[in-house]
């Protein structure tokens, strides 16, 4: 037809190959898109993740690593022996937290001004950590426990024990020594202020 322009074979097949060129690239960009996305709530699931770690006597270094975000810890709250012996940065015992818990003991017997016998042993507290030390008196010491008893030896630095007098013991080991027992004695300023009791005793599931 005369004015009419007829296109060639290339030119009707260019708007074809353009119109895959661009699924092409829209696939490409929403590939892109949901690489981006994945990117971002796997680091928005880092950064919210919990990255815990526990241990009272190692708190202080893995709060400076920066690689945790949540510690753990639990013996803390009443501390014992064991952990007081692991020691300071600068040597000496372990003095971050203090001690609070403690078992309450009766001297029942005097044979001696350097001997005085405690009715409580093993029954009363762990002893895998080695014996229970004495709270609040100098120069005085658990030497030997048997199940029901403690054995005391008393310095000469120490102020003499009577008959009836009360002596508390530090725990070698909180966790077992807890379970050993139905209930807290809530103690402040000498004066019962609570009790609180233990529902885990005994368990084994």
């Amino acid at each position: 037809m005369r004015g009419a322009l007829h296109p060639s074979r290339a030119q009707r097949q260019r708007p074809r190959r353009s119109r895959q060129a661009q699924r092409g690239v829209a696939l490409i960009v929403a590939i892109l898109l949901v690489a981006l996305g994945t990117i971002i709530a796997a680091t928005v699931a880092y950064e919210n993740a919990m990255a815990a770690r526990r241990g009272t006597g190692t708190f202080a270094f893995e709060a400076e690593s920066g690689v945790y975000n949540e510690l753990q810890v639990g013996s803390y709250v009443f501390m014992d022996t064991e952990y007081a012996r692991i020691g300071n940065k600068d040597g000496g015992l372990y003095t971050a937290f203090e001690h609070s818990l403690f078992v309450l003991t009766t001297v029942i017997s005097v044979p001696a001004d350097d001997r005085a016998i405690v009715d409580a042993g093993l029954k009363s507290y762990s002893g895998e950590k080695g014996p229970p030390w004495v709270h609040g008196r100098e120069d005085v010491e658990v030497t030997n426990i048997s199940d029901e008893h403690g054995k005391l030896k008393i310095g000469p630095k120490a102020k003499r024990l009577r008959l009836g007098e009360k002596v508390w013991l530090i725990p070698g080991h909180c966790d077992p020594t807890v379970n050993l027992h139905d209930w807290y004695v809530g103690v402040r300023r000498g004066r019962v202020e609570t009790l609180w009791p233990i529902t885990a005793r005994g368990a084994s599931t």
